[in-house]
């Protein structure tokens, strides 16, 4: 881990703020810790509301650190490209309607997105082979060649953010991630809101 051992909301690193003002002071007093001896306490909780207090405020401030950290890189697809494209890429032409389900947004959001995909030479769209009202949008070589870099930029990345965790470390996150994607997908596809 790093000397630096508190995150505040306003906090400055180098001259640069951390956090915008609009995040707004956390509920609680603390600052967001990120020393050993402040995450041994954070696993010894054993109340769930103080847990899902902790990981929500936590994930919170995660969402906005990983969006400074974005825009801190120029990246070689929008983000939204680079998911469309690792869908494809790894399962496959897919419908419109398929990639807007598992991405969790509109069919029309994805068309546009699709559309523009299509304009910049990442996508092809080809008649359904079982339903000719229907596409599919696949990956070109351009696209492929695009999300491959983008993958490794973000690997790269991703490797620095975890310099110092021990292997052990890092399968429990990935663990805790497929878990948590799991959970989100559950509840995106329940009905109820």
């Amino acid at each position: 881990m790093h000397a630096r051992t508190f995150l505040r909301p306003g906090a400055r690193r180098g001259g640069k703020k951390l956090y915008d003002a609009d995040i707004g002071a956390p509920e609680r007093k603390q600052d967001v810790c990120l020393t050993r001896s402040c995450l041994g306490r954070r696993a010894a909780m054993t109340s769930r509301d103080t847990l899902v207090q902790a990981i929500e405020h936590d994930l919170t401030f995660l969402a906005r650190a990983l969006e400074g950290l974005s825009r801190r890189r120029a990246w070689p697809l929008e983000r939204a490209h680079y998911l469309l494209l690792n869908l494809v890429g790894s399962e496959g032409p897919q419908t419109i309607g398929t990639l807007a389900a598992r991405l969790a947004l509109d069919g029309s959001t994805v068309t546009r997105q699709v559309a523009q995909m299509e304009r910049d030479g990442l996508v092809e769209k080809h008649l359904h082979p079982d339903d000719a009202r229907s596409f599919v949008v696949s990956a070109t070589p351009r696209g492929s060649a695009a999300a491959a870099a983008m993958r490794a930029a973000r690997r790269e990345n991703t490797g620095r953010l975890l310099q110092g965790w021990s292997t052990a470390e890092m399968a429990g996150l990935a663990t805790a991630l497929a878990h948590l994607n799991a959970s989100v997908a559950a509840v995106l596809e329940d009905p109820a809101p």
